[in-house]
């Protein structure tokens, strides 16, 4: 009879983990049984799904009285506690609507309920253990009856599932450090116990690891082995009463038993007499236990005088083993035994990704690129300052200085670049002359502000300045002037060439020697006339005349400079060669490299072996000489310059006429 009134509560109380609060419960008043025992609504529960709330009402009948249909008798239950709830799945709670857990049918309490709530957190079939302490009377005799009975709850998985540990971050680049925190544990009368496999050869049975090292990149699968266990009261193992039992009236010897008390003082176990015995063993008890600390306690019984106290004392389960037992006078041992609960696996996966590769290069347009052109983000930066965040991989920058990109991969890892020395080749420098009162020139400027300044005249260099005034300079002659500076990078800046120009006062020509016309100082260009027409290849500072007209000549101190003309000379007749006959030749090719040739008119008298070819220099000087026969001549030999071709009858019997000079310009 007791069992089926206990086990029908039982299936009430099934509960989980305390999280969670639930709503007050209201018995179903049609919850009753046809041959008025126990019974429970509705017989099982709905299962239930990980991660989805759920809330159950559950509906418990107890009669006041039951007849036995065996026996006939009629027994009646006085109270109900429920002591403990064991094996429950977690993420559930239960709300009793009484909250001392204590019912009373014999004082009309015949019907009860309790609510069950809350997200379960893992799947599976959950077992159960509910363990009740009743007190029944028949005959006028009250007993206290301790059992415990299964219930099963399924718990199905659900879309999402939930991990049993917690960690942070869960990926990384290049290595990681990562802390990690096991979620799951058993309430404080439970031992939890955990197992981790990281993946990277280390392992750990600790709840929280503060900083554990991934020290390459790749994938690691993290597991956790969670385990709680309920503790367990085996066995009481009685070794010595200290004394007691002499009232029995017929027998010295105690006849011992104890009973078991929790936390809240409530009776959670009597154990059955041993008899006529300073000790005694009870073994196979199996109890629980959930509201630590306990008390036990130890007795004499005897049924005429009343049971004697054999010493009582407390204790509070701390893993498998033994507690000694010091009762006084009694001494015993209990043993603590763990069962499994819950066994849980669950895994997570790490990653280490591998930072990018990321260079830089100018390129020849004067922009800047990244090596990398693959990630998914670039943040240039021009020293220490951001200039720009961009999915693109090239840059065009504005500014000399030193950059530096950050590329940042699809997984979110960057990687800084070495600095570059950029340097706009085209930044380009201001230049302006200045002039005096009489418009002639007088001083360059450029822009001020820079370290360096080299000045450079027709492309060679005159002047370096690294003073405050390095953008002023004074250009002593006619030319093509510019200016690099050097700014605090050490980069370049050019400026455009300008043209600075001095005004020349008109030559004086004078006749150099006869035939020969120069000038009084010396130009850079020299351009002849005759009649004022140019006469062509005649830009040597002295002309040799070819016969009577009016010239001049047009110089320059700096080819790309405007010129001057000099005075008019006028040449009537040249000395030794008036009244003659001044026959034609020709010297090809003028300019000459190597080979010149010698044509002579085409009449008899004009017989090559008679005549040699003399070479004269600038100054007068004969530098080389050749029989005319020899033509083509090689003048290769000769330095580059402008020379004076005569031609010279060697012949001893008579002299021909006179040929005029030609000049020849050796380049």
């Amino acid at each position: 009879m007791a069992y089926r009134l206990f086990l029908a509560f039982a299936a009430v109380v099934m509960a989980a983990a305390a999280n969670g609060q639930c709503l007050d419960c209201i018995p179903d008043p049609e919850c009753t049984s046809a041959d008025g025992f126990p019974t429970i609504c509705p017989e099982s529960l709905p299962a239930a799904t990980t991660g989805e709330f759920y809330e159950e009402t559950i509906t418990f009948f107890m009669p006041e009285n039951v007849v036995d249909p065996g026996s006939g008798v009629t027994a009646s239950l006085s109270t109900v506690t429920v002591t403990s709830i064991t094996g429950v799945p977690l993420g559930l709670s239960v709300v009793l609507d009484e909250s001392d857990a204590v019912y009373e049918p014999a004082n009309g309490q015949t019907a009860g309920c309790a609510s069950i709530c809350g997200e379960p957190v893992l799947p599976g079939v959950y077992d159960m253990v509910i363990s009740i302490s009743a007190v029944a009377s028949a005959f006028g005799i009250e007993q206290v009856v301790n059992e415990s009975f299964d219930y099963l709850l399924i718990v199905e998985e659900g879309a999402g599932g939930t991990g049993t540990f917690t960690y942070a971050p869960t990926s990384g680049c290049d290595s990681l450090l990562a802390h990690f925190d096991a979620s799951l544990a058993g309430n404080t009368a439970q031992v939890t116990t955990y197992a981790w496999d990281f993946g990277n050869g280390e392992f750990s049975q600790s709840q929280s690891i503060d900083s554990m090292l991934f020290a390459e990149s790749g994938t690691y699968d993290v597991a956790l082995q969670t385990v709680i266990f309920d503790q367990m009261l085996t066995q009481i193992t009685l070794n010595t009463t200290g004394g007691g039992g002499w009232d029995d009236g017929w027998s010295p010897d105690p006849d011992p038993y104890f009973v078991l008390s929790d936390a809240n003082g409530s009776n959670v176990y009597t154990s059955s007499t041993a008899q006529e015995s300073y000790s005694a063993t009870w073994n196979g008890l199996s109890i629980v236990l959930t509201n630590p600390p306990y008390s036990v306690s130890f007795y004499d019984e005897d049924f005429l005088a009343g049971d004697d106290d054999l010493g009582s004392t407390s204790f509070s389960p701390n893993g498998a083993g033994t507690i000694d037992l010091n009762a006084n006078p009694s001494y015993a041992v209990a043993t603590i035994a763990l069962q499994e609960a819950i066994n849980v696996i669950d895994t997570a996966t790490v990653i280490v990704n591998e930072s990018p590769e990321v260079g830089l290069v100018w390129l020849e347009n004067d922009s800047l690129s990244c090596t990398n052109p693959y990630l998914s983000q670039y943040n240039w930066m021009w020293g220490d300052s951001l200039l720009l965040s961009s999915e693109a991989f090239g840059f065009a920058p504005n500014d000399n200085g030193f950059y530096t990109v950050i590329g940042t991969s699809a997984q979110g890892c960057s990687t800084a670049s070495d600095s570059l020395l950029f340097c706009n080749t085209s930044a380009a420098l201001g230049l302006e002359l200045t002039t005096n009162g009489a418009d002639e020139p007088e001083l360059l400027v450029t822009d001020a502000g820079f370290a360096e300044y080299v000045w450079n005249a027709n492309g060679s260099v005159s002047d370096t300045l690294d003073d405050m005034e390095g953008h002023l300079w004074f250009p002593a002659n006619s030319g093509w002037y510019g200016v690099t500076a050097w700014d605090d990078y050490m980069c370049p800046w050019e400026s455009d060439s300008l043209l600075v120009c001095y005004p020349l006062e008109a030559p004086l020509m004078e006749e150099f020697s006869p035939g020969e016309l120069s000038l009084d100082a010396a130009y850079s260009v020299y351009q002849w006339y005759n009649n004022g027409v140019v006469l062509p290849g005649a830009t040597d500072s002295l002309l040799l005349l070819e016969g009577p007209g009016l010239y001049s000549v047009l110089v320059s101190d700096f080819v790309a400079c405007p010129g001057v003309f000099s005075n008019d000379w006028t040449v009537v007749g040249i000395p030794g060669i008036e009244g003659t006959q001044s026959p034609a030749w020709s010297l090809f090719p003028n300019p000459a490299d190597a080979l010149v040739h010698i044509r002579f008119p085409a009449a008899a008298e004009w017989i090559l072996e008679d005549w040699s070819v003399d070479f004269y220099d600038a100054g007068g000087k004969r530098v080389h000489s050749a029989p005319a026969v020899s033509s083509p001549m090689d003048v290769s030999f000769l330095a580059r310059g402008v020379y004076t071709v005569h031609l010279t009858h060697v012949n001893p019997k008579g002299q021909g006429p006179l040929f005029v000079p030609k000049r020849l310009v050796k380049r």
